[in-house]
């Protein structure tokens, strides 16, 4: 099994362990960092999207990876939403801030 294949197997485990929200998977540091936004909430505003109770945008369209493509510095949401999730874990799980 390759090293990515066992990485996305652990991140599926762990995400049956446990749910975050955006606002913690995406703190404001990260959305800082990678976006002219001050957090996921501002970001989320000035696109125009819907996000429903569980954080899940309700419609994943070309739109919205435009969106993300032309205001963060990466070029869709789920590479948005696979490395928040990377740097949660080595900050926030694993505790190597």
């Amino acid at each position: 099994m390759g090293k990515l294949s066992k990485q996305e197997n652990n991140l599926k485990a762990l995400k049956d362990k446990f749910v975050i929200g955006l606002d913690e998977l995406m703190p404001p540091k990260f959305i800082s960092e990678h976006s002219k936004f001050e957090n996921i909430d501002n970001l989320i505003e000035a696109s125009g999207a819907v996000i429903d109770s569980k954080g899940d945008k309700t419609n994943f369209d070309d739109e919205w990876d435009k969106f993300i493509c032309n205001n963060t510095s990466f070029d869709s949401w789920e590479k948005v939403y696979n490395a928040a999730g990377v740097t949660y874990i080595v900050e926030v799980v694993l505790n190597k801030k």
